[in-house]
């Protein structure tokens, strides 16, 4: 029997050919997938791509102040005219210089001293230097450890940044007289100090640097 008599082949083949020629129209002549489907040239932003765009604004202030805080927004806006200001960068360096002034200071090292503080700062600490020479008084010092450290407060006037960080440390500190006899402190016992120093920065300036402007007892 020939399948032009048969309905049921004939229907058959003319899904066949209808499937066949939308797969046509689909595919192209070559076989391939179409080119002519504009939206496979747009590129599409990855899901870590999405992510990187959403992080380009730095929270600078993120495990150093509650958010919407003021120290919050102080640091937000000091880092906001300094891009190269990281506030755990700066704890580092401040814990750093701490020790370095603090045994400066004991020496006497009058040049360590000018790198590290504001000129009236430097007075001050060079007055102190001075008078203890000038009496043939003894210090004895070292510096065992930093407790820790936290930022207190922060502000920013005019292009003036201030930072305030209270220190934590355990030292031995004596100051003895020129027969060596004990003025004060103890030099064979270990003492806890807890003080508040303040650095600043001139944002404006092109090497910006954070010196020591004030020191005081921990409130």
């Amino acid at each position: 029997m020939s399948i032009f008599n048969d309905p049921i082949t004939l229907v058959a083949l003319a899904i066949a050919t209808f499937a066949g020629f939308k797969l046509w129209q689909v595919l192209g002549h070559s076989g391939g997938v179409s080119t002519d489907r504009t939206e496979n040239l747009v590129p599409q932003n990855t899901d870590l791509e999405l992510k990187a765009v959403e992080q380009t604004t730095r929270v600078i202030w993120d495990g150093f102040a509650e958010k919407d805080s003021v120290l919050a927004k102080t640091l937000q806006s000091i880092a906001d005219k300094d891009t190269a200001f990281d506030t755990a960068q700066f704890i580092h360096l401040a814990q750093h210089v701490h020790e370095q002034i603090l045994n400066a200071f004991a020496d006497g090292d009058l040049v360590k001293l000018g790198a590290l503080l504001t000129p009236p700062t430097y007075e001050v600490f060079a007055t102190e230097i001075a008078n203890r020479k000038a009496q043939g008084q003894i210090v004895i010092f070292k510096f065992i450890r930093l407790v820790k450290s936290n930022l207190k407060s922060a502000e920013l006037i005019g292009s003036e940044a201030r930072l305030a960080v209270v220190f934590t440390t355990e030292v031995v500190s004596a100051l003895k007289d020129a027969k060596g006899l004990l003025i004060s402190g103890d030099e064979k016992a270990i003492s806890r100090v807890e003080e508040r120093w303040t650095f600043n920065s001139d944002l404006s300036q092109s090497q910006r640097q954070w010196r020591l402007t004030e020191t005081h007892d921990a409130d």
